[in-house]
């Protein structure tokens, strides 16, 4: 994987890991967010059609929140898109479960994404296949919006 590519993911996760809700101690947040986590998953994807237990395990483990600018965390796990910046958004938590479950991962599969956004499609994809290797191509002109 590009190291370039590596550093600025490092630098995504530092930054999303140190941001918190402000008026919420972290044990509170991380409570909440475990809740709205497990409610999603109950009701957004076991709710509909998606059955596969490894990718239920997978999203119940990935913290959306943690992947969606500081502003929007609220709304994490909410059944719809979040604006990313850059004309990007995060796919909604079903859309990221049905394409999972409809590439039916193994664990002994190497993935190659193409258009990593915030890295949360990845990021369940990793605990679900042996690697994952992902890419963010975007030009100028879309890093400059």
């Amino acid at each position: 994987m590009n190291r370039g590519l590596l550093r600025s993911i490092h630098f995504l996760m530092m930054l999303s890991a140190n941001s918190l809700l402000s008026g919420c101690s972290a044990d509170d947040n991380d409570r909440n967010f475990v809740i709205a986590r497990q409610q999603m998953v109950a009701q957004q994807l076991v709710g509909r059609d998606i059955t596969n237990q490894h990718v239920l395990r997978a999203m119940s483990a990935v913290p959306r929140h943690e992947f969606v600018p500081t502003g929007q965390r609220s709304q994490a796990y909410f059944d719809h898109p979040l604006p990313l910046g850059h004309g990007q958004t995060i796919s909604q938590p079903y859309i990221v479960a049905f394409m999972t479950q409809a590439l039916n991962p193994r664990t002994n599969d190497v993935v190659l994404e193409v258009g990593t956004g915030s890295g949360y499609q990845a990021a369940v994809l990793a605990g679900l296949v042996n690697q994952i290797y992902s890419c963010l191509l975007y030009t100028s002109d879309a890093a400059d919006e």
